[in-house]
């Protein structure tokens, strides 16, 4: 291995503690309340160290977001991995983003905090890597959706006259709605209104098959 690439892997390994901690110290504290200095401190560096690899908690936080979305896109690709048609897969992917809500909560509020952040000043980190990378990274997500929905056009799921990354958007915004309101609200209304427990996933899934599809598959053949 030479000089360069063991730099290069150090540097990685490097980030990746300093992750590390910061999810320990955000998870637990908030992005608001949260210090460079904690996140110092549980990755047992200095603080000057860390600001080598990050240049503020905002930008270790899109640090983590990124970690949020591969995990997000490994789940998705593996949900479609045992599917032949395209209809199947985009059901699969619904089932696998409220699993993911499921199984990695604080990923999933991490994402859709994200996307509400506001930065002060805006262009401190509006032209970081980190964000441009959360952009290509979180695009790459959506055009794996439309993708499915192209392939779903074509043989004849879905409606022919969906547009398939308006279609990926209209999805991801909706999904992370229903999910949202059914971690915040869903015990409420079922206790309310005698609904059964997590009816708004199923629903929203039944209703996702109403507007698109032409001819549902059968996905738990």
């Amino acid at each position: 291995m030479g000089t360069a690439e063991r730099k290069e892997r150090e540097k990685i390994r490097r980030q990746n503690d300093i992750l590390d901690a910061a999810e320990e110290v955000f998870f637990e504290r908030g992005l608001k309340e949260a210090t460079m200095e904690e996140v110092a401190e549980k990755a047992e560096l200095s603080k000057g160290t860390l600001y080598l690899y990050f240049k503020n908690k905002e930008a270790l936080y899109l640090g983590i977001n990124l970690r949020a979305l591969a995990v997000l896109r490994r789940k998705f690709e593996e949900s479609i991995r045992q599917y032949e048609n395209a209809g199947s897969k985009l059901l699969a992917i619904g089932r696998a983003y409220i699993d993911y809500a499921a199984e990695f909560p604080n990923y999933f509020r991490t994402m859709n905090f994200v996307e509400t952040m506001r930065f002060e000043p805006p262009e401190d980190i509006a032209d970081d890597p980190l964000m441009r990378e959360c952009q290509d990274t979180g695009m790459g997500v959506l055009q794996l959706i439309a993708n499915i929905v192209e392939r779903g056009k074509n043989e004849g799921y879905f409606r022919p006259e969906l547009d398939p990354m308006k279609t990926a958007m209209i999805l991801w915004a909706a999904g992370n709605g229903v999910i949202q309101l059914n971690q915040n609200k869903g015990a409420h209304f079922c206790e309310l209104h005698g609904f059964e427990k997590d009816f708004l996933l199923e629903e929203y899934m039944q209703f996702c098959e109403r507007a698109l599809f032409i001819n549902p598959p059968d996905i738990s053949k």
